[in-house]
């Protein structure tokens, strides 16, 4: 009778380890799931972050590419003419010019191209097309202080489905430059 007597006392305790590890391990897979609701949204943030932190790089660094110098001869030589709204670089641009006021604040053809959720080229002009996600705007502005310089900005915004206007985005990215000619 004593080892019944074990038995039965033992299943009961048994059962009720088993119900205290259930409800642990309930409790901690719900914590699991929390950091994982939060952290999901914070990694597709951090990835547009990112996309549009390369996407502004690269504006600087094509219009770092285009000719801002000196001939042999001590000429200024300035590139005025390639289109850099558009995804091979045409003539028919105003190069490194200056840009009106307002450029980095609204869709201002040539300043402005707008950019899928890869960061590929998706168009130009006032309105984003239907697949942008990324408005990239940039501006030329001479330095008052320096003729042979130029401060060379560049944003990149999101793209809102409703309204897809310059008031409705977030700034995601913001990049600033100076380039001088050099003799």
């Amino acid at each position: 009778m004593s080892i019944a007597r074990r038995l039965g006392s033992g299943s009961g305790a048994a059962l009720v380890e088993l119900l205290v590890v259930s409800g642990l391990l309930v409790l901690m897979a719900t914590g699991v799931a929390q950091v994982i609701v939060r952290t999901v949204p914070a990694s597709f943030a951090a990835r547009a972050s990112t996309i549009a932190a390369v996407l502004t790089a690269q504006k600087i660094e094509q219009l770092r590419s285009l000719a801002w110098g000196f001939t042999v001869d001590g000429v200024p030589v300035s590139d005025v003419t390639t289109d850099l709204s558009t995804e091979a670089g045409n003539d028919g641009g105003s190069g490194l010019g200056p840009s009106p006021p307002g450029t980095l604040d609204s869709n201002a053809p040539p300043y402005v191209d707008y950019l899928d959720g890869m960061g590929r080229w998706a168009g130009n002009g006032g309105t984003p097309p239907a697949v942008a996600v990324y408005v990239r705007r940039w501006s030329v502005q001479p330095l008052a202080e320096d003729p042979d310089a130029l401060v060379l900005q560049a944003i990149v915004t999101t793209a809102r489905t409703t309204g897809r206007t310059s008031g409705s985005a977030v700034v995601q990215s913001r990049l600033q430059s100076l380039r001088t000619r050099t003799r």
